[in-house]
């Protein structure tokens, strides 16, 4: 009995043993070389510029101009302390980011959900209506953003709201809101409708059914289509430097006032850069479990 047992748990290993031989030897698929390569140049290509960045927000700035090297010759910090120092606005343009990037990201995520559950009710073919929906959309999103900078600013300047953070959200709010409809509208619409009529026949009104039972089954894609809207409102920089000079001005605003006639101070846009880069880098961390399953989520039937 025991040498039977032994015989028939040594096979499996000499089986596996057997099966690992071609990769000790050197013989690794094509096909897997090509993968691991594809994989290598795309995580330089994507990782490349911030390191980048990086190294740039800590050279000495005589190096700019006088040292080709990537890498800098000595680490200082001086050009993040020169972004706070006395006399910038670098922390009130910070809070004016997050104030518009917070309002936008909280009223797209709001209105978009209530318009797709809306639009995904109607009473029309499903393929149909998600078709005309996505050439509306694809429509808004793709015509020049310059062809309506100056109409915005004479409208904000009739409003009285010239340099105000809410002409930004405004103008935020209507490029984020029809992605955000179109990416919920997939959610909403592989939801049976049983459910909802099983909610309102134990007397739960239409509002509560909603935000009860329909918002607890689609939060994955509201937190995915909040992050793309936060992305997109961080970094946005022409419709909102056209309606802001001084008190609703933002990183992206800030930053390009390196660049003028005396030259560019590669220092310090490189330094705002990366802590305009931290925050939404730390928020794509945290939600990315949320923004895979919401930009797959919808897709999947069943």
């Amino acid at each position: 009995m025991g040498s039977s047992r032994l015989s028939t748990t040594a096979q499996p290993r000499v089986g596996f043993v057997q099966r690992m031989l071609p990769a000790v030897e050197g013989k690794v698929p094509l096909a897997a070389v090509v993968r691991w390569l594809i994989i290598a140049l795309a995580v330089v290509w994507a990782v490349g510029p911030v390191l980048y960045l990086l190294a740039n927000s800590v050279k000495p700035t005589i190096e700019y101009f006088n040292s080709p090297q990537i890498l800098p010759s000595t680490v200082v910090w001086s050009h993040f302390q020169d972004l706070f120092a006395s006399g910038n606005n670098t922390w009130r343009y910070l809070i004016n980011s997050v104030v518009v990037t917070i309002s936008t990201t909280a009223c797209t995520v709001f209105f978009g959900s209530l318009a797709a559950y809306g639009l995904s009710r109607l009473r029309l073919g499903r393929s149909r209506l998600i078709a005309v929906v996505a050439l509306v959309i694809i429509a808004v999103r793709f015509y020049p953003k310059i062809t309506v900078v100056i109409p915005y600013f004479m409208l904000m300047r009739s409003l009285n709201l010239l340099d105000n953070v809410l002409a930004i959200i405004v103008a935020h709010v209507s490029i984020t809101l029809p992605f955000a409809v179109l990416l919920m509208m997939t959610f909403y619409a592989e939801i049976p409708q049983e459910i909802e009529e099983a909610a309102l026949i134990d007397g739960a009104s239409l509002v509560q059914t909603y935000f009860r039972v329909i918002v607890p089954m689609t939060v994955t894609g509201m937190a995915a289509a909040a992050l793309l809207t936060a992305l997109v409102s961080w970094n946005e920089f022409l419709i909102a430097s056209s309606v802001a000079s001084n008190n609703a001005v933002t990183l992206p605003i800030d930053i390009s006032t390196f660049i003028s006639d005396k030259g560019t101070n590669w220092g310090s846009m490189s330094a705002l850069a990366v802590l305009m880069t931290v925050p939404m880098l730390v928020l794509i961390l945290f939600l990315q479990r949320f923004l895979v399953r919401g930009l797959t989520g919808g897709a999947v039937k069943g």
